[in-house]
């Protein structure tokens, strides 16, 4: 990551990241880039960033956030990989599910078979990811920023194999690898979560923002009820953009929907609301900061549990002074299996066996 004002600074701890996110919306200057690849500088991505620490304690770019996004960028190609990994996964799985059910059925309910567990991802084209108690909603953006960068990047050089082997047909692009991202936190913090990906439109196609019913005082813009009293904003990205990057990106995520997720709560919906986001399990689950309290412990995990299958991969963030050996338990406990990765795979000033540490987690 590049910071285009000020360099980062970090006090450690878990404490604020201290960066300089200045900028809004309406304000033309990146906070940071994000790109990798051969064609690092042509194909950056901007992000778009500003704390607001009004908002509570998610509203701050905290240390464990911007060394979870610095891994991101840092090792873009594990990252990507491992997704790609889930995608095939998941389509193998899918394909497994409804061979079984044809057979079964006597092809009669296959469809009813894939629609089931398809989460709505057509036919295991792209992988659906969950961010936990995402505050500010930064980490989501850079996410989405490094697969874009990587995207727009194999298409350059999809482009200058063609260009060399001197083909004029061009191939169908494929589905970009994220389909549908969900950003949660707390009904206090969706405005700021929906302010970040508001201000980078070329990182998403649609964005869908659910909230508990509007209070007095409250600023969403365009609100509609849904069937269970809730107030969704749907933003489509601009039709044009005056920005150099393409805001109607091909290769940006198709969905994403900021919604309010209280931790081990879990609404049950029988009105086919396609933004319920209770109602579906997720190929890739992450989020920082998390577990630095004893009492979230249980609640996280049951969350953990409720929005994962059998082969999603959870990539959590932490401070290793406020996150006790005791959550490692719990997860132990609940059918988890864990992974801390190691120091060497962080910046150096993230390093060190007392300070933080990204984890991998999955079902046993």
């Amino acid at each position: 990551l590049r910071t285009m004002s000020k360099d980062d600074t970090t006090d450690g701890g878990g404490a604020n990241a201290n960066a300089n996110a200045s900028n809004d919306a309406n304000n033309e200057e990146a906070f940071m880039t994000i790109g990798i690849g051969s064609h690092h500088d042509d194909h950056d991505v901007p992000i778009y960033f500003s704390e607001d620490w009004n908002t509570g304690i998610g509203g701050g770019l905290w240390s464990t956030g911007l060394a979870m996004a610095r891994y991101f960028e840092h090792h873009a190609e594990d990252v990507v990989a491992n997704l790609r990994r889930l995608k095939d996964v998941k389509k193998l799985a899918l394909q497994q599910a409804r061979r079984q059910q044809q057979q079964l059925d006597n092809f009669t309910s296959a469809n009813a078979i894939h629609n089931k567990n398809s989460n709505n991802d057509n036919d295991g084209e792209g992988i659906s990811a969950m961010e936990l108690g995402s505050g500010n909603g930064f980490l989501s953006v850079c996410l989405l920023a490094l697969l874009l960068a990587a995207a727009n990047n194999k298409d350059k050089d999809d482009d200058n194999n063609q260009n060399q082997n001197n083909q004029s047909q061009s191939s169908i692009p494929p589905p970009p690898l994220l389909k549908e991202l969900v950003v949660t936190d707390m009904a206090d913090h969706l405005s700021l979560m929906a302010k970040t990906l508001r201000a980078n439109p070329h990182v998403w196609k649609d964005l869908t923002v659910v909230e508990p019913p509007r209070q007095d005082g409250d600023d969403f813009n365009d609100a509609i009820n849904d069937d269970d009293g809730r107030m969704t904003t749907q933003t489509p990205p601009p039709s044009s953009s005056s920005s150099a990057e393409n805001s109607n990106n091909q290769n940006a995520c198709e969905t994403v929907i900021v919604a309010e997720h209280l931790w081990g709560e879990f609404s049950s919906s029988n009105n086919e609301n396609k933004n319920d986001i209770h109602d579906k399990k997720y190929d890739f689950i992450f989020g920082t900061d998390l577990a630095y309290r004893n009492s979230l412990h249980a609640p996280l995990i049951a969350s953990l549990d409720h929005f994962s299958h059998a082969n999603t991969l959870i990539l959590i963030g932490v401070t290793m002074t406020d996150t006790q050996p005791i959550f490692f338990d719990a997860l132990t406990k609940a059918g988890f299996r864990y992974e801390k990765l190691a120091d060497g795979l962080l910046e150096k000033e993230f390093r060190g066996g007392n300070s933080f540490g990204i984890v991998a987690i999955q079902r046993r």
